[in-house]
């Protein structure tokens, strides 16, 4: 996957990347190893992973940061914050989620704000948007209705069986982005049961055919 997205990236001209759901960077760093140069946007509403986040970022000034959430609407959620950061959700956790991965348990919750794409404002150029944001992603593209026109790939974790409670599962989000004019190009395993080997979650790129 990561070869495919830097030649996406490199072929459909996008100079800037939307993070949302970045934690503490680990996505971002990844595109900067892998040679991307152009700006990144990351949104990590969480207090822990965003100062994790803005240090990662610290001398890089193409790398902007910002302490919130990204949603269909402003709000006030609460978020329900993991173990291992990365796995905190708006969502219930399912009980087979934490059997598979204990570190996605539940610790604690945090509240935090709320705001839509839409109502942003954004660098200008060639847009790229990522978002894995736990269960959450369906709020994240209608929060973006006016945005996802113009944007050039979106790169989407998804599951194949329910690792929140109440989540939309990949078969609905892939004709949820067929419906917005994308096209999927590249998929990978990114969560696999430890014990059988089932795939649960993958990382799905679309592509922008409506133009």
């Amino acid at each position: 996957m990561r070869e495919d997205r830097v030649r996406l990236i490199e072929e459909r001209g996008v100079t800037v990347v939307l993070d949302v759901g970045a934690n503490a960077g680990q996505y971002a760093s990844r595109l900067r190893k892998d040679g991307y140069m152009g700006t990144i946007v990351s949104f990590e509403p969480l207090r822990d992973a965003f100062e994790r986040l803005r240090a990662a970022a610290a001398d890089d000034p193409a790398w902007h940061t910002l302490n919130i959430a990204l949603g269909e609407a402003p709000a006030v959620a609460t978020m329900n914050v993991s173990a291992n950061s990365y796995s905190s959700s708006f969502l219930p956790i399912a009980t087979a989620t934490v059997d598979a991965a204990p570190d996605a348990a539940y610790i604690g919750v945090e509240d935090v704000s709320v705001t839509a794409l839409d109502l942003l404002t954004l660098p200008d150029g060639r847009k790229m948007l990522k978002a894995d944001v736990q269960g959450a992603e369906p709020l994240v593209l209608r929060g973006a209705r006016a945005l996802l026109p113009t944007v050039e790939l979106v790169e989407l974790e998804m599951s194949l069986v329910p690792i929140y409670e109440g989540q939309v599962l990949a078969p609905a989000v892939c004709a949820m982005m067929r419906e917005r004019g994308f096209a999927p190009v590249a998929l990978e395993a990114s969560f696999t049961h430890p014990d059988t080997g089932e795939i649960l979650q993958i990382d799905g790129i679309f592509a922008n055919v409506s133009r």
